[in-house]
């Protein structure tokens, strides 16, 4: 149902949220997180973003669609609540920690690595042997 690249990155947020995070909030982070994956958290916490026309009728985060979730990110970036503003701003920077921190080919991180390249290309990598490709857009380097 899901894709590898999106299984893969929840459990690095979920690693770094467990092992390496310490903080006296994450439980209630941990607690948030778990929310979102449920029907009725995702209501309480989006609102009617969660809401369809098709059954099931409310949808948790997961299952709703990229434009969807960012919608919702963004609403939560701009909202008069601060605890929502709060975990925009936490969920904005664990994402990032684990974006540029990430290490491929040859000890490069992705960042440096994307700035490397000037148009689209396939990159074989090989990583626990196995051969894997990674298909990287100029359109999103900047």
């Amino acid at each position: 149902m899901y894709s590898e690249m999106f299984v893969l990155v929840c459990v690095q947020f979920g690693g770094m949220i467990c092992e390496k995070l310490k903080h006296p909030m994450t439980g209630l982070l941990k607690l948030v997180l778990w929310a979102l994956s449920t029907w009725f958290g995702t209501l309480i916490l989006c609102g009617m973003g969660c809401v369809s026309t098709k059954f099931p009728f409310i949808h948790s985060y997961p299952d709703l669609s990229v434009e969807k979730r960012q919608q919702i990110m963004r609403s939560w970036s701009l909202s008069y609540i601060r605890q929502l503003r709060q975990l925009f701003r936490t969920i904005k920077l664990l994402t990032l920690l684990i974006f540029f921190t990430q290490v491929y080919i040859h000890f490069f991180n992705i960042y440096s690595f994307c700035k490397s390249l000037s148009s689209v290309s396939l990159v074989s990598a090989v990583c626990n042997k196995k051969k894997q490709a990674f298909l990287i857009p100029n359109s999103n380097i900047q």
